[in-house]
């Protein structure tokens, strides 16, 4: 999925440069209603339209850089503009975000185990800016925005700081070895004089496996946040985990959605 990450974000301006293009995503290729185990770039439309209606300039390739697309039909997005505006206090379901990303969705409102305190949850990819704690991308005490920098987040609208975050594990890494920095080294001499404008490094890959995208901030003021989810309500209670539950979320861009 990395890899397929990476070829969204080469093609992702052209693609919803196109007319009826609406969103882009990852998954794994849908045939016949089915989901397969073929991963795929997912291309969200209006409306699924038949090739002869479309002008050559406004196709969808059916392959980038060897990734097969899946056109999924989802309708006309809208702005959920209650989800994206500056609340005082701001509830679960809003936007919210580490300063140097675009935004994300405040996850639940928790209370710490240990000092009784209530902290925003959401991932580390929207409070951290997905950091694996050594990357420099963020910082305990840093500053997050409600809402969001996307939706209009400022230096002003800081709402709670950084506390603590598991860490994103990459499954790659700079590569420590001598011999391959020796190597990488000698080739960069000879590049630097045939091809200056590239540099070759190595990386080592890493077993690595990322079980939790999750952090909590503390708010500036405990009557910054409330616990009411958007459009769900407040918690009522808890369970145990079952096969086929129904599960809900209150999202800052997908609204109210349901496993059922």
């Amino acid at each position: 999925m990395e890899r397929i990450q990476r070829i969204l974000r080469q093609h992702e301006k052209k693609i919803l440069g196109l007319e009826n293009v609406v969103g882009l995503g990852f998954g794994y290729k849908i045939i016949q209603g089915r989901t397969t185990n073929k991963p795929a770039v997912m291309v969200l439309v209006k409306e699924k339209l038949p090739e002869e209606k479309l002008v050559s300039r406004n196709l969808i390739p059916k392959i980038l850089s060897d990734i097969p697309t899946d056109v999924i039909e989802v309708g006309e997005v809208k702005l959920l503009a209650a989800r994206v505006e500056r609340a005082r206090p701001a509830k679960p379901g809003m936007s919210i975000g580490h300063h140097k990303i675009t935004a994300g969705t405040f996850g639940a409102l928790v209370k710490d185990q240990k000092t009784g305190d209530y902290l925003i949850l959401s991932n580390n990819h929207v409070l951290a800016n997905a950091t694996d704690g050594y990357d420099g991308k963020s910082s305990i005490g840093d500053a997050i925005l409600q809402p969001g920098a996307h939706d209009g987040g400022t230096s002003s609208d800081v709402i709670a700081y950084l506390e603590r975050f598991a860490p994103i594990s990459k499954n790659t890494e700079p590569s420590r070895c001598a011999i391959a920095n020796r190597l990488e080294k000698i080739i960069n001499n000879f590049l630097e004089i045939f091809k200056p404008d590239y540099e070759i490094n190595f990386i080592k890959k890493t077993t690595s496996r990322n079980m939790i995208d999750a952090a909590v901030a503390r708010p500036v003021k405990p009557e910054y946040v409330v616990s009411d989810i958007v459009g769900l309500g407040e918690i009522t209670g808890t369970d145990d985990p079952k096969i086929d539950m129904t599960l809900k979320k209150s999202g800052r861009t997908t609204g109210i959605t349901s496993s059922k």
